[in-house]
């Protein structure tokens, strides 16, 4: 008896899993109202997307995306225009998972990391000055690179129009 009771328990409850975190434009609210549980998959993305970040950085500080179509076309010429990614500044807007992750391998690359968070509270060792989002403008010209890792919500929408892009290095 206490078997089957368990059992339809188990049946009147149901548990939603979104494989993308936050459920902002790709899916109503509304439609996970019924689950007594909605999971979804945040910080599991972390590494790689911080990976990835990372490799662009290398792609533009040692020019490889021109290195690789040259060879492509059988071109063998030096190039004088590329720079390491060691002491260069990098902001991150945003330190969530991915913010985070992002942060500390640029640190550990020799990076200085700076960073604008919601709240500017529980700054990381590995970030040099941490400030509240609405301080952007004020970050921005020291930037080599801006690592956008903040959640598209309603209040990020409009976060980088032209003023925001003139304002970097």
């Amino acid at each position: 008896m206490a078997d089957s009771a368990a059992s339809g328990a188990r049946q009147k409850s149901q548990m939603d899993s979104l494989v993308f975190r936050g459920y902002g434009s790709r899916a109503d609210a509304r439609d996970y109202q019924v689950a007594d549980f909605l999971s979804n998959s945040s910080g599991i993305h972390a590494v790689p997307i911080a990976e990835h970040i990372i490799g662009f950085m290398f792609l533009f500080t040692r020019g490889f995306y021109d290195s690789f179509r040259n060879q492509e076309r059988r071109i063998w010429q030096k190039k004088n225009d590329i720079s390491e990614l060691r002491s260069k500044t990098i902001l991150i807007v945003g330190l969530g998972d991915i913010g985070r992750e992002a942060a500390r391998l640029a640190h550990t690359l020799g990076c200085r990391v700076i960073a604008v968070s919601r709240s500017g509270k529980e700054k990381p060792a590995y970030v040099a000055e941490l400030k509240t989002a609405d301080k952007l403008l004020q970050m921005l010209p020291q930037a080599d690179f801006v690592v956008i890792s903040a959640p598209y919500t309603r209040a990020t929408h409009h976060w980088f129009a032209m003023r925001e892009f003139r304002r970097m290095k």
